[in-house]
């Protein structure tokens, strides 16, 4: 009768709606478990989970390379800098000492001159 009565008029009925109170609420309790089976882990797709250390050590192992070659080659730039940085004194010392030079024979060449 209930449901007939939910057919033609699309009311529920109160013992109709406790039935799918009953349903819905073990449903809720059905996925409620699903999720709680995989607590902690991270889903990866396609329905399959990881836990964190896992994942950790696979990004580990995929990227350590990566970060190896980055530093041998910041540590290349440093040494070329380091390089590049004591030529640029050398030279900027052997001006100075240059320049050191011609000012000392001006002035000998201005005594000179005097006498």
């Amino acid at each position: 009768m209930d449901e007939k009565l939910f057919a033609e008029t699309g009311k529920a009925s109160p013992a109709l709606l406790s039935q799918w109170e009953v349903k819905a609420h073990a449903a809720a309790q059905a996925n409620s478990d699903a999720r709680m089976s995989n607590h902690g882990k991270v889903h990866i797709g396609g329905g399959k989970f990881l836990d964190r250390s896992e994942i950790d050590k696979v990004a580990q192992r995929n990227v350590q390379p990566v970060l190896d070659e980055i530093n041998e080659k910041a540590e290349a730039e440093r040494e070329r800098q380091a390089a590049l940085k004591l030529e640029q004194e050398t030279i900027a010392r052997k001006a100075a000492e240059k320049k050191s030079r011609e000012k000392e024979a001006k002035a000998i060449d201005k005594k000179l001159k005097r006498k």
